[in-house]
């Protein structure tokens, strides 16, 4: 799952978050991944009509984050949208959420359950149709 803003793009994909900062000025883009088992806490906030909305990742051995707009835009782990995005930022929201717990699950949840979740994704519309059988033909792999 991928969202892109004006200049920056966030997406999971397998087990990591992807964040990717296009500078401009022809600079090479710059990279940020997180595992998702490193992840510990996440701040989510949407966004308004005055103020853009943010999510910052903070990963086991850095401070969890606590702060507004300004500190969350210094933070490494940090992707700004507008609120035209708020839709698309929830649902990734709600697919990571989803993809973090799953990780909390025992070690080997049967191919039928995992499936069903898939399902359930798509069926939601948290998954798109290629989103859905990629991750089901690494399943069935």
């Amino acid at each position: 799952m991928k969202v892109q803003s004006h200049n920056d793009e966030i997406e999971l994909s397998d087990d990591r978050v992807i964040i990717r900062r296009h500078p401009g000025d022809g600079a090479p883009p710059e990279e940020k991944v997180l595992l998702l088992r490193n992840i510990v806490a996440v701040d989510f906030h949407l966004g308004g009509v005055l103020s853009p909305g943010w999510v910052v990742f903070s990963c086991a051995g850095e401070h969890i984050f606590h702060g507004g707009f300004l500190e969350a835009t210094q933070h490494p782990g940090c992707f700004v949208f507008n609120r035209y995005l708020n839709s698309q930022m929830t649902a990734f929201h709600q697919v990571l959420a989803d993809e973090r717990a799953m990780l909390m699950l025992p070690s080997d949840p049967s191919l039928v359950d995992q499936l069903a979740r898939l399902s359930d994704l798509r069926e939601r519309g948290l998954l798109s149709e290629s989103e859905f059988a990629s991750a089901k033909t690494r399943l069935l792999a």
